[in-house]
Parts: C-alpha cells; sequence; structure tokens
C-alpha cells in the first residue's frame, strides 16, 4: 500500500499536526513518525472501511480536507458524491482513531476557515444559484431544514449468540438544549430496523446565574436534569438491532445512554 496524500488540497496543518487523506484514510503524518509505524498514523480507523470505499470511488483530485478550529472539528470532503467525513478533534475513542460522522447532501466544493481579531467563520463555497456562498453555523442543513442525527448499533447477540433475543423495551437517556425536539426509535432483528416508533423529546433549559430575582415567582418542582425514554418493543431474532434518528434545529442534542431490556430463549 503506498502512502501520500491523493491530492492538492487533502492536506491540513492543524497547528500541533499534519493531517493528509491517502488510499486507506486519514492519517496523521506526527504519529506516522513518532511511532515508526503506519497504521499509528490512522484517525479514521473506526470507519476505514466506509472511508477507503468513498475514497476509491472520488476524483481524488477534488477531495478537500479541513480543519476548523472553533468547532473542534476536521472535515474530509468529497464534492462527487455531496457527503462528508467529520471527524472530533478532541479526545479520541478507545481504539485510538478520532471519533467520527458523516454529512451527506454537502452542496458545495470548498471549505475556507477565516479567523481575524477573535472573529471566525466558515465559508463553503459552492456552485449553483441556491448554494454559492454558505455559511456554516452548526448542525442545520443549507436550506434551513432541520439535521437527522442518525444513530444505529451493530447486530447484538448479547453475548448468548446461540439463543433467541426478545427485546421487551430499550430507555433512551436524551438531552436537547433550549428546543423541544423530536426523534424516532428503530430496532428490529437479524440486521433489520424495520420497527420504529415516535418520541417527543422535552427542552432542557439551562439556569443563568443572576437571572432572577428571589422572591418574584412561586416556589413549584424543579425540572429534572435527567430525561429517559422508554420504548416497549417486541418480536424476537437470534440478532438484535437498535436505532435512533433525532432532529436538530436551533438545538444541542446529546444521547448520554441507550439500555436494552431483553429475554433470552432456548438454544436454537
Amino acid at each position: 500500500m503506498n502512502l501520500g496524500s491523493v491530492g492538492r488540497d487533502a492536506v491540513v496543518n492543524t497547528g500541533s499536526d499534519v493531517l493528509f487523506v491517502d488510499d486507506s484514510g486519514i492519517r496523521s503524518l506526527s504519529r506516522t513518525i513518532q511511532e515508526k509505524s503506519v497504521p499509528i498514523g490512522d484517525i479514521s480507523r473506526n470507519v476505514r472501511g466506509d472511508i477507503r470505499r468513498v475514497i476509491g470511488e472520488a476524483d481524488q483530485e477534488r477531495i478537500e480536507l479541513s480543519y476548523w478550529p472553533s468547532e473542534s472539528v476536521i472535515v474530509c470532503l468529497f464534492p462527487d458524491s455531496a457527503q462528508a467525513f467529520v471527524a472530533s478533534a478532541t479526545q479520541p475513542s478507545a481504539t485510538g482513531g478520532l471519533k467520527m460522522t458523516k454529512w451527506n447532501r454537502c452542496f458545495f466544493n470548498k471549505m475556507h476557515y477565516y479567523e481575524n481579531q477573535g472573529t471566525t467563520a466558515v465559508y463553503l463555497g459552492g456552485n449553483t444559484d441556491q448554494n454559492g456562498l454558505l455559511t456554516y453555523k452548526g448542525y442545520t442543513e443549507w436550506n434551513d431544514q432541520a439535521f437527522t442525527f442518525k444513530y444505529s448499533s451493530m447486530p447484538l447477540d448479547f453475548g448468548e449468540p446461540a439463543r433467541d433475543k426478545f427485546m421487551k423495551s430499550i430507555d433512551f437517556t436524551i438531552f436537547s438544549l433550549l428546543e423541544e425536539t423530536s426523534a424516532t426509535a428503530r430496532w428490529g432483528y437479524d440486521g433489520n430496523l424495520s420497527r420504529k416508533k415516535a418520541i417527543d423529546i422535552d427542552a432542557l433549559i439551562p439556569a443563568y446565574y443572576n437571572e432572577a430575582t428571589f422572591g418574584d415567582t412561586t416556589f413549584g418542582a424543579s425540572g429534572s436534569t435527567i430525561r429517559r425514554y422508554r420504548v416497549n418493543t417486541r418480536g424476537s431474532g437470534s440478532m438484535a438491532r437498535i436505532g435512533l434518528d433525532v432532529k436538530i434545529l436551533g438545538n444541542e442534542v446529546s444521547v448520554q445512554e441507550i439500555n436494552v431490556q431483553t429475554l433470552l430463549g432456548r438454544i436454537n
């Protein structure tokens, strides 16, 4: 396997490291030199199969890598397929790679991070009348429609591959800051997510110091800082799978925990 950048714009300096895209993913130059081992520098190892396939199908001269310090993300853009792989530049995952997600419907071809006297902005350049020059303002679509966060698990055997699984319920712990939103819980068996149920997610309003005066309102029950949403499930199969879709528009969403209540059947 050759090690080297696939294109002119597929290289970015993060201040403490130099990252580049090669045929197998996003590489870290400093880690490769320090460890004297090429796999150590693979920061996209968590999505290695997916990103390798996209790189192989793309016009590699158009692949662009960009670092946005204000958002603490590294964006690898594939204009041909209107998608991007986005890595968190903060804490690595347990595998050593960076935590990554994928953006779809990326209707832009170029990215530019701007910083001047404390003012920062991310400009996105497109090629149509509707999306000629865009500004990144958080997790929304370019046309101000809600962004859908999607999670799905791998098939789960709960340590008993020979037994049938009967999921009874799924408990989601979800925070939605400032705005109410909606979500869809999904589940199924043997690789499918064929069943679903809608969930209304409450808003979590933060408290601000010195905003109100003591005694000017009626004391009441305090809002819970923990939001758990239980979804009763049904069906059975040899392998269980769960998923969650959440709408994000003007709010911040955090999925803290997912617990699955499951019964095990007889050995097949």
